[in-house]
């Protein structure tokens, strides 16, 4: 079995990351190994095991699936700002395979980061873009989403104004 921490433990390069990407593949218990890292180990191992998962789930969508549901839920006691960052990305390809509950949680949480100041950008962002992407699957949530785009617009950073507009464009 490769070492995941030893490798994830020796940088941060974009690199290392593809490096792990490549060595997990799509096996399930890599990619098991993996989980727990980014879920259980401190920083700066779970921000690198969560980009590994992320490269993972996009090219076999189908080793995230049994996570899913327990990563909604631990989505919001998450603490490190590039675990939460990536999350949101990731999720978005599990929509239409999310529980109610589930998108209940990503729906409350992704609101009160992208209303929260103190959030990086990039989370915010990435919330902001989940949202959208859930309102094909849930169309109620459409006017909210638009009314906390205008709300938070003026006093946010231009990389949150810059997604604002392109969401509220594909919103008209």
């Amino acid at each position: 079995m490769p070492d995941f921490i030893a490798i994830l433990g020796s940088n941060s390069l974009r690199k290392t990351i593809d490096i792990a990407a490549e060595i997990a593949g799509n096996n399930k218990k890599h990619f098991a190994e993996i989980m727990d890292i980014t879920i259980n180990k401190k920083y700066p191992l779970n921000m690198r095991a969560v980009r590994v998962i992320e490269i993972c789930s996009n090219q076999y969508p189908e080793l995230f699936l049994p996570y899913l549901e327990s990563s909604i839920k631990q989505f919001p006691s998450f603490k490190i700002d590039g675990v939460k960052r990536v999350f949101p990305k990731i999720f978005v390809q599990y929509i239409g395979k999310m529980s109610d509950n589930g998108k209940t949680i990503l729906i409350n949480t992704c609101f009160d980061y992208i209303l929260n100041k103190n959030e990086a950008s990039a989370i915010r962002t990435n919330c902001m873009q989940l949202m959208f992407e859930m309102t094909n699957k849930i169309p109620e949530i459409k006017e909210e989403l638009k009314s906390v785009l205008e709300y938070i617009y003026d006093e946010s950073s231009a990389a949150i104004q810059a997604r604002t507009r392109m969401i509220l464009k594909k919103m008209k």
